[in-house]
């Protein structure tokens, strides 16, 4: 109720009809890939998938008091098999802000936010993009809409309807309390978080509540002896899954570590080792995985106990980079892997060419075998453009 009253204050001060609106900025992204599924058990087949999202971004001021960021996204999909469109609602949506949803079409509002100052504090209402940790391949923060390991398309992360209120502490760090609205209250999230810089490490510890779930976690990012080091710990307590009955879990621990070596000007190698307690040790368990919330919800993506990740990346030309990564199931002997050719071909748009597949026993009559050897071959193109 108070930062309702702030806010309606800030509002009846400013003068509504000063608004000023940048130049809006317009982006057009395009992907198509065809996907070819392979095995035991399934028959040969390909898929055929094309999307086309047209955003339009307008910031602005209000008075001089407020800032504000409004998205519109517009999505177009279209497949050679009958994939319904999802309409992609975040249970962190309180409302759906959808414009338009029929067949293949579906045009929202993305981001809506509005940002002042108050009494030495920064506020952010609205729909908004909230991320946790270190932003690498693999994340155990991330937990609120976070991206799939070798999503193509991350350019903007979906937006969630949240209020974030800041405070700096001193030139090198924060405090900052988040409040995001879940369509089920009791579900509704609750974080602190706190940064701050020493010695060329930036840490971020963050506290908190989401979806009933309690967490606490620690990320780490920043250079040592021309190294980049970077780490991610958290700690889950979520409530009991009564669809587990083998070895049921209240408690997941996750951990990242890794180290980014620079051999070359313009190349970079990234060494990375994920664990997760709740994964499974054996193929033959990933169905008990997959009936735990943090797969269900997810806030995880991978099946597995422990993992490697490794990503190389060089600069090949001035306009051309090339990168590769690879996930590698300690357990199962399974492999993910997503080589990709980035292309500058002007100052506002680029090309990815990429391709993944999965190596690893296939899945027989007797259950699934490994972690990533059902995966489909993949070959795709992803453009995008900035007007």
């Amino acid at each position: 109720m108070h930062l309702f009253f702030l806010l309606l204050t800030h509002l009846l001060s400013a003068n509504l009809f000063a608004l000023h609106f940048d130049p809006p900025i317009h982006s057009l992204r395009t992907s198509l890939t065809s996907a070819s599924f392979s095995s035991n058990l399934v028959q040969q087949s390909s898929h055929l998938i094309y999307t086309n999202d047209f955003r339009n971004v307008f910031n602005g001021t209000i008075g001089d008091i407020f800032d504000f960021q409004l998205h519109l996204n517009h999505h177009y999909q279209q497949s050679n098999k009958s994939i319904p469109l999802r309409p992609s609602i975040s249970p962190f949506e309180q409302f759906s802000h959808q414009i338009y949803n029929k067949d293949d079409f579906l045009s929202k509002i993305d981001r809506l936010q509005l940002s002042f100052q108050s009494k030495g504090l920064d506020y952010v209402v609205g729909r908004q993009a909230i991320s946790f940790g270190t932003s690498h391949f693999i994340s155990a923060m991330d937990v609120i809409n976070p991206f799939a390991p070798g999503t193509i398309d991350s350019s903007f992360k979906p937006g969630i309807d949240a209020l974030r209120i800041q405070k700096a502490l001193s030139d090198t760090g924060e405090i900052e309390f988040i409040f995001a609205a879940n369509q089920i209250n009791k579900d509704n999230a609750y974080f602190l978080r706190s940064r701050v810089l020493k010695n060329n490490i930036d840490y971020e510890i963050l506290v908190g509540r989401f979806r009933q779930h309690n967490m606490v976690a620690l990320g780490f990012e920043g250079e040592v002896k021309s190294q980049s080091v970077w780490g991610e710990f958290s700690l889950i307590n979520y409530d009991e899954n009564l669809l587990d009955t083998i070895d049921q879990q209240s408690l997941n621990l996750a951990l990242n570590l890794g180290l980014d070596f620079h051999p070359n000007i313009g190349e970079t190698i990234s060494l990375s080792w994920f664990h997760q307690e709740a994964g499974a040790k054996n193929p033959k368990d990933f169905h008990r995985v997959q009936s735990n919330p943090s797969f269900i919800e997810q806030f995880s993506y991978l099946r597995g106990r422990n993992y490697l990740n490794l990503s190389y990346q060089r600069k090949i030309k001035h306009l051309v980079d090339f990168a590769s990564s690879v996930i590698y199931n300690t357990q199962d002997h399974s492999s993910y892997i997503q080589p990709k050719l980035h292309i500058n071909t002007s100052d506002n748009s680029s090309l990815v060419l990429f391709y993944t597949l999965g190596i690893g026993k296939e899945a027989t009559v007797g259950g699934i075998n490994s972690d990533f050897g059902d995966l489909p071959h993949t070959v795709g193109l992803f453009s995008q453009i900035y007007f």
